[in-house]
């Protein structure tokens, strides 16, 4: 969903300047190569009986949510660590789509439940850093970010008992 002018809250607006500039960026650096080159199959899924992809998820639950621009996002990043990183990287990298729709919005207006853009994901994620999915569980819902003004920390949790919720810093 791209809306040209915001009128309402949560719409989102596309960012020419910067996807004029990563498409820049592309084509300075686009090789080419042969078809023999490469392979004639290729899974992640499946590479010597390791799967680095990470798991596969609901944006509807719990709740109807508009976040598959962040679904799909996250999930090439945290895919992109787990090719890095390896099989023997533990546990496998599951980046938090929750904060991206309250945080990141807030930080580069990437998007909402009501629909966004992939593209300012990868600078939030370039020049913030996006949390492990256990750092900010996906609620489905647009909130405001209460990492930084609540709880100092993009990563925080909350007790049942006397000590609420707080920042967890060391993750």
């Amino acid at each position: 969903l791209f809306i040209s002018g915001a009128s309402a809250a949560n719409e989102v607006i596309r960012n020419e300047n910067l996807w004029a500039s990563a498409r820049a960026r592309e084509n300075a650096h686009r090789a080419s190569v042969k078809k023999g080159d490469l392979p004639a199959s290729l899974s992640w899924a499946d590479m010597n009986g390791t799967s680095y992809l990470s798991p596969i998820r609901n944006q509807h639950i719990p709740v109807y949510c508009g976040s598959c621009w962040a679904m799909g996002s996250t999930s090439a990043l945290s895919d992109r660590f787990n090719i890095m990183n390896g099989p023997s990287y533990a546990p496998s990298m599951y980046l938090s789509v929750q904060n991206v729709i309250s945080c990141g919005n807030e930080y580069d207006k990437c998007g909402t439940c009501n629909g966004g853009d992939d593209l300012p994901v990868y600078q939030y994620a370039a020049e913030v850093g996006i949390p492990h999915e256990s750092c900010n569980n996906y609620r489905a819902t647009n909130e405001e970010c209460l990492s930084d003004n609540t709880y100092n920390s993009a990563c925080y949790t909350c007790d049942p008992g006397l000590a609420g919720c707080y920042g967890v810093t060391d993750y």
